[in-house]
């Protein structure tokens, strides 16, 4: 950086910009919580309501439900219990079954859009991508952003209660919250540009519509001029009182050492110090050509460089810069257009603020770096990743939202399932997000590791939506997760006749677009089962031998468990004679009196029940008589048979009958 000597005054280098949409990020999860809301909020806040997998229907039904609507392509159903002490049983219920990912709060939603009147013509905002960003996060609470400027009107109706504390050092003196400290209105449209509120009816939206607070610096006089050890000593008091931003839409030819070492001190307190490139069309003005700053120059609606836009090696990025609304200091409710690299740092400043919300704790090098390496590389910068004219490119919100220090460690999972054919199963795992940076569910996935990106040779589906985004990446459950929250990711593997055997599945966490996140070696074992055969019996019991003298018979019982997986038949299963089979018994297949013999053919037995049922006993009765043996022990075996089929298991089950 070349040094140059200091000037007296710092010529004020910019008009203004503004631009914003609402999008409020939902609440997050804590584990054990439902989806989107906890069980003691049911109560509290009369919850009626709820969207359950079907699987959860009959349940549900045994509360007092008014009306149920089902949607049937995602397995849900939408319920509407008679009152919530109805709709909390359920839920208790539910939380017993370990099902609370199978049940979501049915919340009212709404059209989002702005009721600002000049809304509509902020077209800078969809240019720097801010409403599908605010669709993550919209607001930045306790952040504090600094205007060091010409004061702040503090009673215009976008900033009235934004306006904190401030100081002013042309009078040493405290700047009281919501005072009325500009006289000339350039800080006030910087202030307005940055976070006029939304949805208030009035004029316009910020870019950090929603939470951010601003510290008034009146360090310009009514001229918009001032000296760099005013702006140095605002910057310092400023730092000392809290703010993790600080907008410099100012700027002088002349290098400053004085403004350097303050503007040094507040990246040591991790304050970012946003500057605006300048606005005569040449090199890039100081501060903004120090390094330690993120510089911002100007494009027009078409991404062109704004023709009065200082550009140079050390521009960082461009945001819009002409025809941009703002709020004036004339009255309590007026506006007006402002164009220059002050309105498009301005922008930036409310983006910045979003951004220290959203990566939490992080570095002042590492915002900048999240910002310019999630840039817009517009067209007039050709192939090039950055230029002279635009930096790294326009900055872009959405974008930034997915950059970020990524790391996680493991919370729980479920258990290692059992996997016979044709069956599914619902993995669980939870992990903490406890990096600096939010986790978004487009950017987050857990992914097949060991190898990474495999295939599984599980089918990637179940009995309700299957969480696979891809053939290896798995979506997280959540919309946003926040540093210290848990992140669920819930998803269905089915076995489709994989051979039987243990299969050890391994995931890993990946930030696609940024990388793999630690490896774990979080698995299941899951468990593939020898198929059950379709015919197979265990034996039961069965009655004792007899002795059988001449003309006598004897009554044989046997009973046998269907343990197979087909129902038995009474004309498909019986018991047959063995060793060897369908042997004839020398025996005589009939009772002494009048009573059924039991059996249907020389080498085949009735079953006595009609049919029986995988689980169930079957019971097979058959008489036998002497008619003249020779005295002796006639060892009869017999064995179930499932004809068509084929005989079953050989237990070697016999009755040792003696002859007498």
């Amino acid at each position: 950086m070349i040094r140059r000597k200091i000037r007296k005054t710092l010529q004020v280098l910019l008009g203004c910009s503004l631009f914003v949409l609402l999008a409020l990020a939902p609440s997050q999860v804590s584990e054990g919580d439902f989806i989107n809301f906890k069980l003691p909020q049911i109560r509290k806040e009369k919850i009626t309501k709820l969207i359950i997998d079907k699987s959860l229907k009959e349940t549900a039904e045994k509360y007092a439900i008014t009306e149920q609507n089902e949607i049937e392509k995602i397995n849900k159903v939408a319920v509407t219990f008679k009152t919530e002490e109805d709709a909390d049983s359920f839920a208790k219920e539910v939380q017993n079954q370990d099902r609370e990912m199978a049940v979501e709060q049915d919340v009212e939603v709404r059209a989002f859009s702005f009721n600002d009147p000049r809304y509509s013509s902020q077209t800078n905002l969809s240019q720097m991508k801010m409403q599908s960003g605010w669709s993550y996060l919209a607001a930045a609470n306790t952040v504090k952003i600094a205007i060091i400027d010409t004061g702040i009107k503090g009673t215009h109706e976008e900033l009235s209660g934004r306006v904190v504390a401030g100081y002013n050092v042309l009078t040493s003196s405290p700047i009281s919250a919501g005072a009325d400290s500009d006289d000339n209105n350039h800080g006030t449209a910087m202030a307005s540009i940055a976070v006029a509120r939304a949805n208030n009816g009035k004029g316009i939206v910020g870019t950090v519509y929603n939470g951010a607070g601003v510290i008034p610096i009146k360090a310009l006089n009514s001229a918009g001029k001032g000296v760099a050890s005013n702006v140095a000593a605002g910057l310092i008091w400023a730092v000392d009182h809290g703010a993790d931003v600080a907008n410099l839409s100012l700027g002088s030819s002349v290098y400053s050492q004085t403004l350097h070492d303050a503007i040094q001190y507040a990246i040591s307190h991790r304050t970012v110090v946003v500057a605006a490139s300048g606005n005569d069309g040449g090199s890039l003005a100081y501060p903004a050509s120090d390094s330690l700053t993120l510089s911002v120059g100007s494009v027009n609606s078409s991404n062109r460089r704004s023709s009065f836009s200082n550009y140079g090696s050390e521009l960082d990025l461009v945001a819009p810069g002409e025809g941009i609304w703002a709020a004036t200091d004339a009255s309590t409710s007026s506006y007006g257009q402002a164009s220059g690299t002050s309105v498009s740092a301005a922008e930036v400043s409310g983006i910045v603020a979003l951004g220290v919300r959203w990566h939490q704790g992080v570095s002042v090098s590492s915002s900048h770096n999240y910002l310019t390496s999630s840039a817009t590389k517009v067209s007039f910068m050709g192939s090039y990743n950055r230029t002279n004219s635009y930096g790294y490119g326009l900055v872009n919100y959405n974008e930034m939202l997915k950059k970020g220090s990524f790391s996680y460690q493991f919370a729980n999972q479920n258990h290692y399932p059992t996997l016979s054919q044709g069956e599914s199963y619902n993995f669980v795992v939870r992990v903490k997000n406890n990096g600096s940076s939010t986790w978004r569910q487009d950017v987050i996935h857990l992914g097949t590791s060991r190898n990474r990106d495999r295939t599984s040779r599980f089918v990637r589906e179940g009995d309700g939506p299957s969480g696979w985004i891809s053939p290896n990446r798995i979506k997280m459950q959540e919309r946003v997760v926040h540093p210290g929250q848990n992140a669920t990711f819930s998803f269905w593997m089915r076995n489709d006749n994989l051979s039987p055997g243990n299969y050890k599945e391994y995931f890993q966490l990946v930030a696609d677009g940024t990388g793999w996140l630690q490896d774990y070696g979080i698995y299941w074992d899951v468990r593939v089962p020898t198929p059950t055969p379709a015919f197979s019996y265990s034996h039961v019991s069965q009655n004792g031998y007899p002795g059988l003298i001449k003309g006598w018979s004897y009554r044989f019982v046997l009973i046998v468990r269907n343990t197979g997986s087909a129902t038995w038949n009474r004309n498909v299963v019986h018991l047959g004679t063995s060793h060897n089979k369908d042997r004839i018994s020398p025996f005589t297949r009939e009772a002494r009196g009048s009573s059924p013999s039991g059996w249907t053919s020389p080498n085949r037995i009735k079953m006595q029940e009609s049919s029986v049922a995988p689980g169930h006993n079957a019971t097979f009765i058959f008489h036998m008589r002497n008619d003249g043996l020779s005295p002796g022990t006639y060892r009869e075996y017999f064995q179930v048979v499932a004809d068509g089929v084929g005989w079953m298991q050989d237990y070697g089950i016999y009755w040792d009958v003696s002859a007498i």
